[in-house]
């Protein structure tokens, strides 16, 4: 099923936020797939815990920054988006 929109932009805009899901749905399984490698790698114990812990650090850390940059940008549009509506309504009347 298509779906409609009432712009260009808000079109093109639905297509990044589908590209944003796909890319942070693939990191994510990345991520899953690299716990599961160390896993089951031949490691022992304590040295594993250690390579998980740091992984785990690195992973929230990366992630942490790609939030906040996302976090960000959707501000930014949103604001602009926003600003753009009330530009829009002020022409009306």
């Amino acid at each position: 099923m298509d779906r409609r929109y009432y712009s260009k932009e808000a079109a093109i805009q639905a297509r990044r936020e589908r590209a944003a899901g796909a890319v942070v749905m693939l990191v994510f399984g990345m991520a899953v797939g690299a716990v599961i490698a160390l896993l089951f790698a031949p490691v022992e114990g304590e040295e594993m815990r250690d390579n998980l812990g740091d992984t785990a650090n690195n992973y929230y850390e990366n992630g942490r920054e790609s939030t906040t940059s996302a976090f960000g940008r959707l501000q930014r549009e949103f604001t602009k988006l926003r600003d753009d509506v009330e530009n829009r309504l002020k022409d009306l009347t």
